[in-house]
């Protein structure tokens, strides 16, 4: 669609750099940036838009995997859903990911990372053969690979029960856009 956003995830991975470049150079700025529905009511409207931004970690070389990574994603689920789904499936978590917060009164911190939890969790089951190098060394397929990230969604809400409404609001994307393909491919192995 003409109202999508070509290479999102890579605009995405960019920002999440600069923020990364950011935070660094002013630590102070990190917590102005997470989604926190009190303050989003106080004025702080950036807010609601800024935490996807927040980048995972604090590590220079981390954060290059990490952008690189992103990148990776984007450009498996862009190529095989097209840039017009792929805007649909993100801002959808965003949006879900906002009403969550509100609906709790609270953000988790966890946001972002839920929701890029989600999308690779969307490539795996998209491209669930692609193999990558783990730690440069150890050839994994992304089915396995999104096994152990669904594992760690679950953990998550178990370890953080408190982030139900997070957890759901990422999930019920992923069940509407990759849920039925991933049942008629289910489907398909058993018949």
């Amino acid at each position: 669609g003409r109202w999508s956003i070509p290479g999102l995830l890579r605009v995405v991975a960019l920002v999440q750099a600069l923020m990364f470049i950011l935070i660094k150079a002013n630590p102070a700025v990190h917590p102005h940036l997470q989604l926190v529905p009190q303050e989003v009511l106080k004025g702080d409207v950036w807010r609601v838009l800024s935490f996807v931004f927040l980048p995972p970690t604090s590590s220079v070389l981390w954060i290059i995997f990490a952008v690189m990574f992103l990148i990776f994603i984007g450009d498996i689920l862009e190529s095989a859903w097209g840039s017009f789904r792929l805007n649909l499936y993100y801002f959808s978590c965003v949006l879900l990911l906002n009403a969550a917060a509100f609906l709790t009164q609270r953000g988790t911190g966890m946001e972002a990372t839920l929701l890029y939890m989600s999308l690779f969790l969307a490539a795996c089951v998209i491209a669930p053969e692609v193999e990558i190098m783990l730690f440069f060394v150890f050839p994994v397929k992304l089915k396995f690979l999104g096994w152990f990230n669904a594992a760690l969604m679950v953990l998550t809400l178990w370890s953080f029960p408190q982030a139900w409404a997070a957890v759901l609001a990422v999930v019920i994307p992923f069940a509407c856009f990759v849920g039925p393909a991933w049942a008629g491919r289910m489907k398909h192995q058993v018949g």
